[in-house]
């Protein structure tokens, strides 16, 4: 070959001081008003994909942007007129690539397009930047030789790309679904429809291998975002004999975390784990993989192996609070106590503004009993962060256990009115209201469950209750048979085919009664319970412990606006009306529940609870075990606090790699884009952070959030010295939420109010 056949070299400058080269070359071109034409020579689409990236952060901030000329399919003379097609090329920079795929049936190719133009470039001032495959540069040094001795600098970046590249570039453009284009936010079908045109377009040529095998990942990562599986399988499958023809290693373990991805969903967990195993025995360095498998194997209750797999995360990462977490829960699984606390602390002591450690050190501690403990602890989560509803509902738990159901009705009061759509919390407080004979509330509170899921079969058993007691039988009878068939737990169908026959019995047809305490019995002897424990009391009323449908939740929270731009954890915004502040006092009222659970022998008011909870948990009238919300893999919610964590503290690059991973887990969250792009204009990417910002208003439910973005999008614009856009950007901040607009946004509306808007 020539000049450019060889390996890496041990004496190329640091990949930094190469971009800063033609970056350099580029600001003198920029500041003399001359043509620059530059080659950089590329032997990995990653390293290509990461020195484009950083080139074009530079370029922004000399007030220029980046037009990349995607050559597929071209015919040789788009080339030129492409770029003529610019009115004004005073503020732009060409990025081209893929010369080899650009010729015609007549033999005309890119390179003698070239050739024969190259003075067009001189006379228009044109700043380009060619990026060529070792190959292609020999074959343009050859072909276009007027073209090629005219070039001003050619830089090599035949790095060889890291596992980290692969993670964060190859894949970066799928998981965001902003596109190739600088300006453009696609949605996932157009993704699809772009990528299978140009994998039908291919060449079948070696050339084209890579190319094929990105392409087939990313649209088996799209298939899988669009929920067909079958169809993403099919295309990760493929993409993994190519990774076998390419012999790349880090593409391969690439391509297993999205097998995995897909397997996870399909609830083939073992096939999940597999695909994990093989992606770490590919790229061991790695530990995102590793917590995925970790959460995996806790999922199987194989908490011995979720905990080896953890440890494993912390080997390459000893400060990974997603690792430290997921340990703890292996601990406490396994009921290691204290091992699970030390797990728990540490994350807190790595993050302590983070609520979602402290929820899980809480969580730890009341399956040991520590009530007040637990309480402190969850209190502490609601001053570090008042918008989650998580530790309000533990706290509900906690003094529902304690038998102080007035307490525990607020704290679920307060969890609603910060998550209005979580059905379990308010059949929680459904039951807390119904235990203290607010009978009213309870139905209020059943309805609103009935409201945010009507799959939720307990709000309707419960309801059905209370409609039996004011003597309305029919209607409870439909409501039962209703929750009947949204169970799929044999102990809450048992206990309701119980309650069902109770009604029968109260309406005098014991025939129906009989066949439906025959159901209970069939579905499974354990669980069926004594006629006399279900029988009404003399006032038609159920015994209270009768009511359930505790589980798990899942949350939202609203964005809170500071001095500093905040970053949003999620984008729901509360309803006031149901918001309530918890009795100050709550330490007196607490000791008076326990106070009055004293006996005659005068133990202690923990040693009384803890024996008063053990005969609840134990009678057969008991609807459901009573339990906190199971903890679980951190999801998008978990996740944007983290990044919100990470930017609070300065650590950008990681509260980045955090937010891509909210998007990984959840790709229709509207805030992890917006908070992204927060990150990425913060490290100075304008570019990146106005095209996640523009994709996140298309995501964005009302117009709150999105007047938040609106102006954190004029923000950038304002950086980025484009002050029309950016005026257009407040303006619409403004008009979208006129009554809560904030005194930084009208402020800089006002500063920017003198520019008219074409």
């Amino acid at each position: 070959m020539s000049e450019f056949n060889h390996t890496v070299s041990d004496n190329l400058e640091p990949l930094d001081v190469r971009v800063d080269m033609l970056f350099c070359e580029l600001e003198l071109a920029v500041k003399w008003e001359r043509p620059s034409l530059l080659f950089a020579i590329y032997s990995s689409e990653y390293v290509q994909e990461d020195v484009a990236s950083l080139l074009e952060n530079e370029i922004a901030g000399l007030g220029q942007r980046v037009v990349r000329f995607d050559s597929n399919g071209k015919e040789p003379t788009d080339l030129i007129t492409g770029i003529t097609n610019y009115s004004d090329t005073t503020n732009v920079v060409f990025f081209v690539k893929d010369l080899h795929w650009v010729h015609n049936k007549n033999g005309l190719n890119a390179y003698s397009v070239l050739n024969e133009n190259y003075q067009f470039f001189i006379d228009n001032q044109i700043q380009i930047v060619f990026w060529l495959t070792e190959e292609e540069a020999v074959e343009f040094a050859s072909s276009a030789p007027d073209c090629w001795n005219y070039r001003h600098k050619v830089i090599e970046f035949v790095d060889q790309p890291k596992a980290e590249q692969l993670l964060q570039h190859t894949l970066e453009a799928v998981w965001l679904s902003t596109g190739e284009q600088n300006d453009l936010a696609e949605d996932t079908d157009e993704s699809i429809f772009l990528r299978e045109s140009q994998l039908n377009d291919l060449p079948e040529s070696e050339e084209a291998t890579s190319m094929r095998g990105r392409l087939l990942l990313s649209l088996g990562i799209l298939y899988w975002r669009r929920g067909n599986y079958n169809q993403a399988d099919y295309y990760l499958k493929t993409a993994l004999e190519v990774a076998l023809v390419l012999q790349d290693k880090w593409f391969e373990a690439e391509c297993f975390k999205a097998y995995a991805l897909v397997k996870t969903s399909q609830g083939q967990l073992e096939e999940a784990i597999n695909a994990y195993q093989q992606s770490i025995r590919l790229a061991p360095e790695q530990r995102f993989p590793w917590n995925s498998l970790g959460y995996l194997y806790a999922n199987l209750d194989q908490n011995q192996d979720a905990m080896e797999a953890f440890r494993k995360a912390l080997e390459q990462n000893p400060d990974d609070l997603v690792s430290w977490k997921g340990l703890g829960n292996a601990y406490l699984q396994l009921k290691d106590f204290g091992q699970a606390l030390t797990a728990y602390q540490k994350a807190i002591d790595l993050a302590p503004e983070f609520a979602d450690s402290y929820i899980s050190l809480g969580n730890a501690l009341f399956k040991m009993d520590r009530y007040r403990d637990a309480i402190e602890t969850f209190k502490k989560a609601t001053e570090v962060d008042s918008h989650t509803p998580d530790p309000w509902v533990g706290l509900g738990y906690i003094y529902r256990k304690l038998n102080c159901n007035e307490i525990a009705a607020d704290a679920f009061l307060q969890a609603v009115g910060l998550d209005v759509s979580d059905a379990r919390v308010w059949n929680e407080l459904g039951n807390a209201h119904y235990l203290t004979d607010n009978f009213e509330g309870a139905i209020e509170a059943y309805q609103e469950a009935i409201k945010a899921d009507r799959n939720f079969g307990w709000p309707f058993s419960n309801l059905a209750l209370i409609y039996c007691q004011r003597n309305m039988y029919e209607e409870a009878v439909l409501l039962y048979k209703r929750s009947l068939t949204m169970f799929t737990n044999a102990r809450d169908k048992v206990i309701t085919w119980h309650r069902l026959g109770d009604v029968y019995r109260q309406l005098n047809d014991y025939e129906k009664a009989l066949d439906a305490y025959k159901q209970a019995d069939r579905i499974d002897l354990d669980y069926s319970l004594t006629n006399d424990a279900l029988t009404f009391t003399a006032d038609n009323r159920l015994p209270k412990t009768n009511i359930s449908g505790s589980a798990d939740t899942q949350n939202n929270c609203q964005d809170d606006t500071h001095r500093k731009p905040a970053i949003v954890a999620l984008g729901k915004v509360s309803n006031s009306e149901y918001q309530v502040s918890i009795e100050p006092s709550w330490e007196k009222k607490f000791d008076r529940c326990s106070e009055g659970a004293r006996n005659e022998n005068n133990k202690s008011s923990e040693e009384v609870i803890s024996d008063q909870v053990k005969r609840e948990c134990e009678a057969p009238t008991m609807a459901e075990p009573f339990a906190i919300p199971q903890m679980r893999a951190p999801g998008s919610k978990e996740l944007n606090e983290l990044g919100h964590f990470y930017f609070e503290a300065g650590e950008y690059e990681k509260a980045r790699l955090t937010f891509i991973n909210a998007i990984e887990l959840d790709p229709g969250n509207g805030w992890s884009y917006s908070n992204l792009a927060l990150v990425h204009s913060l490290m100075d990417n304008l570019q990146e952070a106005i095209t996640l910002y523009k994709k996140s208003l298309d995501l964005l439910k009302n117009d709150q959030e999105k007047a938040i973005t609106w102006f954190r999008l004029g923000n950038a614009y304002r950086q980025n010295n484009d002050y029309r856009r950016a005026a257009a950007a407040y303006r619409q901040a403004d008009e979208l939420d006129p009554e809560n607009a904030l005194s930084l946004k009208r402020s800089n509306f006002e500063l920017l109010s003198n520019i008219s808007i074409g």
